[in-house]
């Protein structure tokens, strides 16, 4: 559901995620230059952002930015990526009770705590502290993840029968773009949306190359 209101947000169409039958629409000329890769990976980022930084959300910024400092000085013996889950069930009422964001459903909440998860995962050492406090097997996973991407880096287009009209597709850069954003940023939510916005183009893409 989030993907098709995404989609739908973004003016790609259904079609574009292959979600029904019909052709789509001719794109605009030019879509691909259109920087969608520095677009924000967050729905709402920035707007939480600024609200969060207005007067009458103080209290909330303060308590984030206690949590953020007891995170990086204090230590404490929990898991650190369930310290920063923990920490984001419990400010949920916190918002949700708050004038600025009276007026949310479910699913601007959601938008506005994974908006607080980037938020927080901004800064470096909170970042690093997660990522390096992952179980095993997690670990396992991202290190056979890698060299299974090593393996393949010899593929080229004609590998997969992929047209040539295609493999030149001027937009084909832009998805790379997006993957190689995945191990840029931080928080899981901007990861998922690199993933969903490179296919997103390369569904595009194949709509528009004959």
């Amino acid at each position: 559901a989030g993907s098709v209101r995404e989609a739908v947000r973004g003016g790609y169409g259904l079609e574009a995620l292959g979600l029904t039958g019909q052709p789509a629409a001719a794109p605009a000329v030019g879509w691909h230059d259109a920087g969608e890769e520095e677009c924000a990976l967050v729905p709402g980022y920035e707007e939480f952002e600024a609200r969060l930084h207005e007067a009458s959300a103080a209290p909330l910024l303060t308590m984030v930015q206690s949590f953020v400092n007891a995170f990086v000085t204090k230590r404490p013996k929990m898991s650190d990526y369930g310290m920063v889950h923990n920490f984001l069930g419990a400010m949920e009422n916190p918002f949700r009770s708050h004038k600025l964001w009276k007026d949310a459903d479910d699913d601007d909440m959601v938008e506005v705590l994974d908006s607080l998860e980037a938020f927080i995962l901004a800064n470096p050492q909170v970042a690093e502290s997660v990522g390096a406090s992952m179980e095993g097997a997690w670990e396992q996973q991202d290190a056979s993840l890698r060299r299974r991407l090593w393996c393949l880096q010899f593929i080229k287009p004609e590998h997969l029968d992929i047209k040539k009209a295609h493999a030149a597709h001027p937009a084909l850069p832009l998805a790379r773009k997006m993957i190689k954003r995945i191990s840029e940023v931080r928080a899981p939510q901007e990861k998922l949306e690199c993933v969903f916005r490179a296919s997103r183009i390369i569904f595009r893409m194949l709509n528009e190359a004959p």
